[in-house]
Formats: C-alpha cells, sequence, structure tokens
C-alpha cells in the first residue's frame, strides 16, 4: 500500500510519499531504514525500495500510486508536456494520449505546482476516475 498526501498552507504546497514496494522478488535487505522486517503479505515482498515523488518541471511534481510501470509512462508524458498549459488541459491531453486505461493497473497522482505568476497548484488525478475538483489537500 502506498500513502502520498498533498497539501496547501498560505502560499506553499507540500507533497509526501512513502518508499514502499511491493514485489514477488525477495527484498534486498532483512530491514527497512527504520529497523522493520520487511514483510511477506499474501505471497507478495513489501520492501522500502522505491521513492514515489518525481519532479515534473520547473516548480511542478507528482506524488504516485498504483502500477509503477504505467505510472513511470504516464510521469514521461506529463515531463515532456508541462509547460504553461493549465493542468486541467494537462491532463487532458494525457488521457486522450494514453487512454483508456486497465482498471486492474490503476495509477493515482498528486500534481503540485508553485509558479511565481500564479496560486500554488494542488490536483488529484487517476486512471479510473480523471480529474478530481480542485480542493486543498489530497
Amino acid at each position: 500500500m502506498t500513502y502520498c498526501a498533498g497539501w496547501k498552507y498560505a502560499d506553499s504546497i507540500f507533497l509526501l510519499g512513502d518508499t514502499a514496494a511491493t514485489k514477488l522478488s525477495r527484498p534486498n535487505t532483512p530491514r527497512s531504514s527504520f529497523g522493520e522486517l520487511h514483510a511477506q503479505v499474501r505471497g507478495e515482498h513489501v520492501e522500502e525500495s522505491l521513492l514515489k515523488l518525481v519532479p515534473i518541471g520547473s516548480g511542478a511534481a507528482v506524488a504516485f500510486a498504483g502500477d509503477v510501470q504505467l505510472a513511470s509512462e504516464l510521469i514521461g508524458f506529463l515531463k515532456d508536456n508541462y509547460d504553461d498549459t493549465p493542468v486541467d488541459s494537462l491532463f487532458s491531453s494525457l488521457t486522450a494520449s494514453m487512454g483508456p486505461f486497465d482498471r486492474t493497473t490503476p495509477v493515482e497522482m498528486i500534481l503540485a505546482s508553485s509558479r511565481a505568476d500564479a496560486d500554488p497548484c494542488l490536483v488529484h488525478w487517476d486512471t479510473v476516475h480523471g480529474l478530481k475538483a480542485q480542493t486543498s489537500d489530497y
């Protein structure tokens, strides 16, 4: 299970995410950086191994959860197309270019953007429901 969070406070935006990844293979180390044993859950191993925060452009980053391979492809699209385009248009273009998406391999993203000429932006998008209404916290 992945934990990611994003929130606004005053004129700032914050993102955080865990580093756990679920794999079929055994972990490389027996314990996490916190000293916990890497667990086996339903035949899969959970290991601390993947940072889920990725910069996509100047002043912008995404936190992601879900299928790592698909998330990497989606983040590549965002990196290639992130500019002054409004985020709703960016995600509409992403969906049109790379969708439709398989519901069995969902991906969720929180995009945080802070530009000198605009208010901080925080949005949540997923491959099942698309862009969710903008609020301050996810």
